[in-house]
C-alpha cells in the first residue's frame, strides 16, 4: 500500500469519526422536531391557513394547491435537508480522497502515453 493510500485511509477515518459524532444528534433533533405533536399541529394550522387565504383572495383551487405544496415543502425539515444534500457536493466531498486517487491514476496513465 502506497503512502498516498495510507493518507487517504487516515483522512477517511477522520471524516467517519466526525460523521459518527455529529450525525446522530442531528438526526435525533430532526426526528424530534418532525414527530413532535405540537409542531405537527402548528404545521397543519399554518398550511391550512395559507391555503384558505389563497382561496379567499380569489385564487383558483389548482393554483392554490400548487402554492400550498411549495409552502409545505419549504417548511418540512426533511424536504429542506433533501434539497440541501441534492444541491451540494457533499457526496463528492466525502469521497474526495477516492477522487484524488482516481485523478492521480489518470495523470499517471497520461504520463505513460
Amino acid at each position: 500500500m502506497s503512502e498516498d493510500d495510507l493518507k487517504d485511509i487516515e483522512e477517511l477515518k477522520k471524516v467517519l469519526e466526525v460523521v459518527g459524532e455529529k450525525v446522530p444528534p442531528l438526526v435525533t433533533g430532526l426526528l424530534n422536531s418532525v414527530l413532535n405533536k405540537q409542531n405537527a399541529e402548528d404545521y397543519a394550522k399554518q398550511v391550512s391557513s395559507f391555503y384558505k387565504e389563497l382561496r379567499e383572495s380569489g385564487m383558483s383551487e389548482e393554483h392554490a394547491m400548487e402554492l400550498t405544496r411549495s409552502f409545505m415543502e419549504s417548511r418540512d425539515p426533511m424536504s429542506v435537508i433533501r434539497k440541501i444534500l441534492s444541491d451540494s457536493d457533499i457526496r463528492s466531498d466525502i469521497f474526495s480522497g477516492k477522487k484524488r486517487k482516481a485523478e492521480r491514476e489518470e495523470e499517471d496513465e497520461d504520463d505513460e502515453e
